[in-house]
């Protein structure tokens, strides 16, 4: 078991309240959170692909991050753990949602190639939250906390904005570039 994964598999053990997991696939985590009696509302959000490449979403939900303030209320869940991997085309529209709905923690995990670190700290850092990095061999884990995070309509929309911008300017550098 590497660095990270004891590391979640902690704190999954001290965690209370409601957890939101998308794309934790890990059958140990998972174990973990069905053991702990402090957990009132597991929610699973993930698309279980399996080892020949096939989707296999059946026992899954499927909910867009542009739902989860319709389907989750503010600061309902008290922690999140999620695969970098399956947010990241919608990175603007998790970060203004997850600091919405979430109470606590945020686990945020995935390769250290994939992940940029730097503009997620400068995104989350706008809502008044501390972030902890915890980086080994391969892999890098994100914790955020959001316990006193505050947002607003029209800070929001701003920052959807600008976060809109930079995407479409590194877009085109990216296109000059080539």
């Amino acid at each position: 078991m590497n660095k990270i994964s004891k590391y979640l598999s902690d704190n999954l053990k001290k965690a209370k309240g409601s957890v939101l997991a998308i794309g934790l696939n890990d059958q140990k985590l998972l174990d973990d959170m069905e053991k702990n009696n402090d957990i009132t509302y597991v929610e699973l959000l993930s698309t279980n692909i399996g080892s020949d490449g096939s989707k296999k979403s059946w026992f899954t939900k499927k909910v867009t991050i542009k739902e989860f303030k319709k389907k989750y209320k503010k600061k309902k869940i008290n922690y999140i753990v999620c695969d970098y991997h399956l947010i990241k085309d919608q990175l603007k529209h998790f970060i203004k949602n997850s600091v919405y709905i979430n109470k606590e923690y945020l686990y945020l995990f995935g390769d250290k190639d994939e992940i940029d670190i730097d503009l997620i700290t400068k995104r989350y850092s706008r809502y008044n939250t501390s972030i902890d990095i915890i980086e080994n061999n391969k892999e890098v884990l994100i914790v955020i906390n959001n316990s006193k995070a505050k947002n607003h309509f029209f800070k929001d929309i701003y920052y959807l904005i600008i976060d809109s911008l930079y995407n479409v300017l590194d877009l085109l550098g990216t296109f000059l570039a080539n």
